[in-house]
């Protein structure tokens, strides 16, 4: 909203209803040097969510994408968007060597795809990550190829990039509105 009021100001100021710097005062004033505008989970909040019965028993979730989005951003760290704009083939196994062994693991492809609509941040955004391994024994592969089986091309395919592009809006929405 102080956006919008600045925007306005400055469209006043160029038409010459109002003086000038009148939205630099405003924006000066919206916010304070040392005020977060966001709240942080703490651990023990974290095992509230997580640990309850209706997030293990998926009470909470009418699609998958409300179960899965959350999991994967809390083992890994990821921005909700990266991992909704995955398609089923950016979720594969690579060949790592562990001493003279070598060993098969899950990993994402965080990739820059213009025809998939997949965007990253910058350019060290894109990488391959392994998968954690809770989020295997929790049945993510399980649910990668049911997907794949019935047919389907991305993994979270109930979310779509939203006008601007962005992925994620709509559980990021809902996991902020049903965990306040």
């Amino acid at each position: 909203e102080f956006e919008q009021l600045k925007a306005f100001l400055k469209w006043c100021h160029t038409r010459g209803y109002t003086e000038g710097g009148l939205d630099t005062l405003l924006a000066e004033g919206s916010k304070r040097p040392d005020e977060s505008t966001t709240t942080n989970f703490t651990d023990e909040d974290l095992k509230l969510i997580f640990e309850s019965k209706s997030y293990s028993e998926g009470l909470l979730f009418k699609t998958p994408h409300y179960h899965w989005l959350p999991l994967i951003s809390l083992y890994h760290g990821n921005r909700i968007g990266e991992i909704t704009m995955l398609y089923i083939d950016n979720v594969f196994q690579v060949e790592v060597r562990e001493g003279n062994e070598l060993k098969k693991i899950w990993v994402f492809d965080i990739e820059n795809n213009t025809e998939r609509q997949q965007r990253v941040k910058n350019k060290r955004s894109m990488r391959i990550i392994p998968i954690h391994q809770t989020l295997i024994d929790l049945g993510l592969i399980k649910y990668r190829h049911e997907l794949a089986a019935s047919g389907e091309v991305r993994l979270f395919p109930e979310e779509e990039p939203n006008r601007k592009g962005n992925w994620g809006n709509k559980t990021s929405t809902w996991f902020n509105h049903s965990h306040d």
